[in-house]
Formats: structure tokens, sequence, C-alpha cells
């Protein structure tokens, strides 16, 4: 099984200092999906990546998520 989040020892830290990132998104399923961004921001920030170098996109539904990925 691939360990968790909860599972890695707690000296495990990572720096995000000076990472851009983007989540890209499906609007399907919004009560699911926006729970999950809102983590994955959550852990984004707490590992020092700045607000402002999280970008958030958006596409209609699963099957546009590879042609979103590309471009």
């Amino acid at each position: 099984m691939a360990p968790t989040a909860d599972s890695l020892p707690a000296a495990f830290s990572a720096d995000g200092a000076g990472l851009r990132v983007c989540i890209l998104r499906a609007r399907w399923n919004d009560a699911i999906i926006n729970n999950l961004v809102k983590g994955c921001k959550g852990k984004l920030l707490a590992a020092g990546v700045k607000e402002d170098d999280i970008v958030v996109e958006t596409v209609p539904g699963s099957y546009e998520l590879p042609f979103a990925a590309k471009s």
C-alpha cells in the first residue's frame, strides 16, 4: 500500500518555497472536488508555497482533464 500523509515520519518536511503549482480540477462532483482542492491548497501553503504561486484551473469534467494538462 502506498504511504499516506499521516503515515510519514514526523521528521518529514517539504520545502515548497519557490514552486509554482497548478491545481487542475473538474466542475463535476463539486461537493468532493471542492474539499480536495481546499486540502491540497492547505498542504501546499503549509509546505511554504506562496498563495500567489498556486493557480486553480477548472474544466467541465474529467474527460477534459488530460487535454487541459497538456496545454
